[in-house]
C-alpha cells in the first residue's frame, strides 16, 4: 500500500510538471505579441512611440522619438532589464538635468540622477575604449589584407613572367571554359523545375508571413507634399487605394499641392503568434523541392 502511495504521488508530480511544461509550449505558441505605434507632427517635428508586449505583458519593450532623442527601455516582470537613450549624449543630458532647479531641490532626485550620470559616464568610457579597440583591430586587417594581396600580386607577376606566350592563351582559354561551365550549370539550376516548385512554395510562405504581421488597425490622418505638384498627384494616386485597402477606409491621407512636407497622426495596431511563424518555417524547413535545391546550389559553390 505504502508503495502504491508513493506510486501515485510520483504519478501526480510528473502528470503536474508534464501538464506545466505543456502550458508553457502552448503559451509561447500561441500567447500574441502585442505591438503598437503611434506618430504625430509635422516635418522635423514628427514624434513617436512604440510599444511591444508578449505573455500577456510579462515582456515588455518601448521605444520613444521625442525631442530628437531615442529612448528605449526592455523590462520583465515589471523589472528593467535594459534602458538607455540615443540620438543625443546621454552624459550630456544628464548632467543638463542635474542643473535643473527642481532636481537640486530634491536631495533623492539629486541623488538618483547623479548616479544615472555616473553609470552612463562609466558607460560611455567602456563604448569609447571598445570602439578604439575596434578601429585598431580593423586598422591592422586592413594592412594585413593589403600585404597578403600585395604579396599574391608579385607572385603572380613572377608566374606569368616564367610562363610561355602559349601557355598563358592556354590558361586564358581553360578560364573562360570554366566560367562558361559555372554559368551553364547555374542555368540549369535556375531552370529546373524543382528550382521553380521551390520558388513558388518560398513565395507563398513568405506572403503568408507578411499578411500575419501586418498591422491590423491603421488608422489617423497623412497629409504630404513634394516638391513638384504633379508628382504629389501621382503618388497620391497610387498610394490612396492601397491604403484605404489595408487601413479599411480608417486612414484619410490629404495631398498639400501648393506645401512641401509632411504632417501626421498615426495609430498602428498588430499582433504575431509565434506559433504560426513557426509552422510556416517549418514548412519551408522540410521542403523537399527546398532541400533538392539548397544540395544542389551547396555542390556548386564547393566545386
Amino acid at each position: 500500500m505504502i508503495v502504491l502511495q508513493i506510486l501515485k504521488i510520483i504519478g501526480f508530480v510528473l502528470a503536474g510538471i508534464v501538464g506545466l511544461a505543456l502550458l508553457i509550449i502552448l503559451l509561447v505558441l500561441f500567447a500574441p505579441i502585442r505591438y503598437k505605434l503611434n506618430a504625430a507632427g509635422e516635418n522635423a517635428e514628427i514624434e513617436g512611440s512604440a510599444k511591444a508586449s508578449w505573455l500577456l505583458g510579462l515582456f515588455k519593450a518601448m521605444v520613444d522619438y521625442k525631442e530628437k532623442r531615442l529612448s528605449y527601455c526592455v523590462k520583465i516582470a515589471g523589472i528593467v532589464l535594459t534602458k538607455g537613450v540615443l540620438g543625443e549624449d546621454e552624459v550630456e543630458t544628464l548632467r543638463e538635468v542635474l542643473q535643473e532647479e527642481e532636481v537640486i531641490s530634491d536631495p533623492n532626485q539629486y541623488e538618483k540622477v547623479s548616479k544615472e550620470l555616473q553609470q552612463a559616464e562609466e558607460k560611455a568610457a567602456k563604448a569609447e575604449e571598445l570602439k578604439e579597440e575596434k578601429r585598431l583591430e580593423k586598422e591592422q586587417l586592413k594592412e594585413e589584407k593589403k600585404a597578403e594581396k600585395a604579396e599574391q600580386k608579385e607572385l603572380r607577376k613572377k608566374e606569368n613572367k616564367l610562363k610561355s606566350f602559349k601557355e598563358k592563351v592556354r590558361d586564358f582559354i581553360k578560364r573562360i571554359k570554366e566560367l562558361y561551365h559555372k554559368f551553364e550549370t547555374a542555368k540549369r539550376i535556375w531552370q529546373a523545375k524543382a528550382t521553380k516548385r521551390a520558388l513558388k512554395h518560398l513565395k507563398v510562405e513568405i506572403f503568408n508571413i507578411l499578411n500575419h504581421i501586418k498591422p491590423r488597425k491603421i488608422a489617423g490622418t497623412l497629409g504630404f507634399g513634394l516638391e513638384d505638384p504633379a508628382n504629389t498627384a501621382i503618388v497620391y494616386g497610387n498610394v490612396v487605394p492601397i491604403a484605404e485597402a489595408i487601413s479599411k477606409g480608417k486612414l484619410i491621407i490629404t495631398p498639400e499641392f501648393y506645401n512641401k512636407g509632411i504632417r501626421m497622426d498615426l495609430l498602428i495596431k498588430g499582433r504575431i503568434f509565434l506559433g504560426y511563424m513557426l509552422l510556416c518555417i517549418a514548412r519551408l524547413y522540410f521542403d523537399r523541392d527546398i532541400q533538392r535545391v539548397l544540395k544542389v546550389i551547396r555542390r556548386y559553390f564547393n566545386g
